[in-house]
């Protein structure tokens, strides 16, 4: 019984975890420029709760779901509620058409919030 209830405290604090951390002003400044494709995806995390651990990755993709590039957008240990700066940088031969952003609590574990954003 016990083993039951850890478990399913293990579920709600995920839940209340990828409700926590939100994204705010979201812009993608990329160009290509002398044949390479290169820039910014920028914006604001916001945080409601308390973190040991953060981190922002961004994953950039073409028009046929192809990764093209995947970068670290934030890191922080002992995260407090507030806003932080992200900023992903984008080099490649090819202009991405969406970004994918994923943010962790824990190194190696599952996403606890993913936001997706197109890029024109």
């Amino acid at each position: 019984m016990f083993l039951l209830a850890s478990a399913g405290l293990g579920v709600l604090d995920s839940m209340a975890a990828s409700d926590s951390v939100s994204f705010s002003g979201l812009s993608a400044a990329i160009s290509n420029d002398y044949g390479v494709t290169s820039g910014d995806l920028t914006g604001t995390l916001n945080v409601d709760k308390d973190f040991d651990y953060l981190e922002v990755k961004v994953r950039f993709y073409n028009s046929n779901n192809l990764t093209l590039y995947e970068s670290y957008a934030y890191t922080g240990s002992n995260v407090h509620p507030g806003k932080y700066s992200i900023d992903a940088f984008y080099y490649g031969n090819e202009m991405p058409t969406k970004a994918v952003i994923e943010v962790y609590n824990e190194v190696n574990g599952a996403p606890i919030h993913t936001q997706n954003v197109n890029i024109n």
